[in-house]
């Protein structure tokens, strides 16, 4: 599920995203207790494994578990993300940081916080007890939803992956600096549990899998078609390795032409900065990187504007100074604070608030009060797009081949 596409078109309106039509169902019926009621996953035809706390989550009018949607009111400025938002994120240099230490500070972050855990929120609702399965950290598996989001989650890291040439390093020389981060509380070689999982008869799991056995999708047998983010973003195909992504051109038509005029404004500013820009900006691997961010920050301003604005303040309490200790869903190191803790620390700013009372259950799950705290949630136009990389943080791929100066060698798949 391409969520950008269904924001640069629909904004925050939730009913009108494609996969609120795909079949999969459309938002919780609220005279159903949140059940969705259409779709082939509707109540009476699908039965997820959690049913809620003490079995609550149930339809009111048959008594059976249901799939729970408690998806946001429509129009709100809290959107999923915009495909100049995700552009901006694969231009991100480093991996980031598994720790959530530092914010928005690689590919990590960009997609973890950004537009993955509000579309888990936004469409699912993150409440823990009154919100729905997709938000729910545990049981999100049981919305159909969670996995067409994180197979374009798993898109980007591989468009991230290939687009900074860690395509052409072999799964057996990574070592655990080689994505310029900061794991945390794993090592590469760790056997990745995927219990009831390889003894379905459709599963190509051994069970034995390690870490390290994912970090390329061609040794996992697929790859992606270029797809309507790369027509969106007019994102550099030629960077791009032919095992791990290809072009289908009758399908590349048809996209064109159902292609919406909802991105005008992006794909102008892109020209206007194209224009003002020197040769270099455009043609150059870093010059590419400014421009997307640049553009990721004006669309953004476009999008939130007529009274939609959430404006960093010059201060607030960012919850900085508390000491951490370890979450107690999965040991990451993470300030305790209640909500209402949090809501008083900016009850100044009203959009902060909403972001703390959405995504306090998930972050409390996912072990990142601290980030939530920090701004990482909000919706301020700066805090990602703006983000500085050191020199010498350029990623270890090309520090050794220089994408700019040598033609990345199609389908190459040798050891370095």
């Amino acid at each position: 599920w391409n969520w950008g596409l269904d924001v640069d078109q629909f904004g925050g309106d939730y009913d009108k995203y494609s996969i609120m039509k795909s079949g999969l169902g459309g938002r919780g019926d609220p005279s159903d207790n949140y059940c969705v009621t259409d779709g082939n996953f509707k109540v009476g035809e699908y039965t997820p494994h959690y049913c809620g706390e003490k079995d609550a989550w149930k339809s009111k009018s048959t008594n059976e578990c249901c799939l729970r949607r408690y998806t946001l009111p429509n129009a709100l400025k809290t959107e999923v993300w915009r495909s100049t938002g995700d552009s901006a994120a694969v231009h991100e240099l480093s991996y980031g940081s598994d720790s959530d230490k530092d914010g928005f500070q690689g590919i990590n972050e960009w997609i973890q916080i950004g537009p993955h855990s509000k579309a888990h929120c936004c469409i699912g609702g993150c409440n823990k007890s009154t919100g729905g399965h997709l938000g729910n950290l545990g049981n999100s598996p049981d919305d159909p939803i969670f996995y067409l989001l994180h197979t374009h989650v798993d898109y980007m890291w591989a468009l991230w992956q290939d687009y900074h040439d860690y395509d052409q390093i072999h799964k057996d020389d990574i070592n655990d600096n080689i994505y310029i981060g900061e794991k945390y509380n794993s090592d590469i070689d760790d056997v990745m549990v995927f219990d009831v999982l390889v003894k379905e008869s459709w599963s190509t799991l051994r069970g034995n899998e390690v870490i390290r056995d994912v970090h390329s999708i061609r040794d996992m047998g697929y790859k992606y078609e270029y797809g309507s983010f790369i027509d969106t973003v007019d994102f550099p195909t030629r960077y791009l390795d032919n095992n791990w992504f290809y072009e289908d051109e009758t399908r590349r038509r048809r996209r064109r032409r159902l292609k919406d005029d909802s991105m005008r404004f992006d794909q102008l500013a892109y020209q206007q900065l194209v224009k003002k820009s020197c040769k270099d900006d455009v043609n150059t691997y870093d010059g590419r990187r400014k421009l997307a961010k640049t553009l990721a920050k004006m669309s953004c301003d476009f999008a939130n504007s007529g009274g939609y604005e959430c404006e960093r303040p010059a201060y607030f309490d960012d919850c900085s100074d508390m000491e951490r200790g370890p979450n107690i869903y999965n040991n990451k190191m993470d300030i305790n604070i209640t909500l209402n803790e949090l809501i008083e620390k900016v009850s100044d700013y009203p959009c902060m608030v909403e972001t703390r009372e959405m995504y306090y259950s998930w972050a409390k799950q996912v072990g990142n009060l601290k980030g939530l705290a920090r701004g990482d949630y909000d919706t301020f136009c700066d805090h990602g797009f703006i983000s500085k990389q050191p020199a010498e943080k350029e990623c270890a791929a090309n520090q050794i081949k220089k994408k700019e100066n040598k033609h990345k060698r199609k389908g190459s798949y040798d050891k370095w």
